[in-house]
Order: structure tokens, then sequence, then C-alpha cells
């Protein structure tokens, strides 16, 4: 009994595309050196942020877990159980007020 090349092949493609996918989804976050090494935590605050994807503006609903004096580290749901994170510029933030 022979194996099935193509299925194979479209299982493949479909993996290589599902881990190109996520490379693409990784938010640009700014560099220790860009964010100051001295973090503050507090209380988690939900905001509106605006975070970039391989240089494109996208604003998503996140969660503020950590600030620095020009910085906030914020997180929101990814696809599936995946979350995402990046530190962005104070300015592109905005506190959800309740």
């Amino acid at each position: 009994m022979g194996s099935n090349r193509r299925y194979a092949e479209t299982l493949q493609r479909r993996r290589l595309n599902r881990e190109a996918e996520r490379a693409a989804l990784v938010p640009d976050s700014l560099t220790e050196d860009e964010r100051g090494a001295e973090v503050h935590r507090g209380s988690p605050v939900p905001v509106r942020a605006w975070v970039t994807f391989a240089g494109q503006p996208v604003r998503v609903l996140a969660t503020a877990i950590e600030w620095t004096d020009v910085a906030i580290h914020v997180v929101w749901p990814g696809l599936g159980d995946e979350g995402r994170d990046a530190w962005v510029w104070i300015g592109a933030v905005e506190r959800i007020e309740p």
C-alpha cells in the first residue's frame, strides 16, 4: 500500500503557514534601552493601546501591567490560548474609564 504524498504535503504546508502567521502576529516592542530599566508595577489597568505589527499600527484593548517613565507594558488576548504583549510609548496608551 502506498502513501498519500499529497496529504503529507498539505499537512506540511498548513504547519508552515501557521508558523508564518504566528511570526507575522508578533508585535513590535520597545527595547530595554528605549523603555528604561526602572520598571514600576501596580494593579492592572484596562487600556486602549496602539501596537505595531511589522510597522503597521493596530489599536488593541489591553491591560497595562507595568510601566517606566516613558513606556507602558501592555498585554491582550491573542489567537487561541496565546496572549500577546508589548512595550509601547506612553503616548500610545489611553486609560479606559469604567
